[in-house]
């Protein structure tokens, strides 16, 4: 993750190298705002274009994702089964979900937050390092035999660290079943 907010702290700077101005001493700001008076043309010209737009795409994905400004799937949408997607707010989550299939718009609850929120973290993709105690696994996977999961502890199929399960390995365990 550092990698990528350098590089987007580091842009206007790069820029100016590339073009050869002077930016010391220059508000951030104003040369940030210089970067937008260049044609179009002059960025597709430029030799590193397509590995700096993959890698100010994938910064900006980060930050999005770490500052809750994402879309996430909430539901699936009843008219299409397309995901309708929201965006968290500054407020919290947002009331009004579209759906990226047919457009339709739909107002969100609370629960189809909470839903949406377990799905993700059923996941069988989900990040090593998310450690859960019993109590937040008894509400993701509610049905889950705590016999079970000792035995799995016990096999060395779920790490067990401080009190705190790893829910990839919980996750990797039910999606065998």
């Amino acid at each position: 993750m550092h990698k990528k907010l350098t590089v987007v702290a580091a842009l206007p700077i790069m820029v100016a190298g590339h073009l050869q101005v002077d930016v010391e001493g220059w508000p951030a700001h104003w040369l940030h705002e210089t970067l937008w008076l260049y044609p179009e043309t002059f960025w597709h010209a430029w030799e590193d274009w397509e590995q700096f737009t993959t890698e100010l795409s994938q910064a900006h994905g980060t930050v999005a994702r770490l500052c809750g400004r994402s879309a996430v799937t909430v539901r699936l949408c009843p008219q299409c089964g397309g995901k309708v997607k929201a965006h968290m707010t500054h407020d919290g989550q947002a009331t009004k979900g579209v759906c990226a299939g047919c457009g339709a718009s739909f107002d969100l609850t609370k629960e189809d937050w909470d839903a949406a929120l377990i799905e993700r973290l059923r996941s069988p993709k989900i990040s090593r390092n998310v450690l859960v105690t019993r109590a937040q696994l008894k509400t993701i996977w509610p049905k889950l035999d705590g016999r079970k999961l000792h035995v799995w502890i016990g096999r060395g199929r779920v790490q067990k660290e401080e009190g705190r399960y790893c829910l990839a390995d919980i996750n990797s365990c039910l999606e065998r079943k």
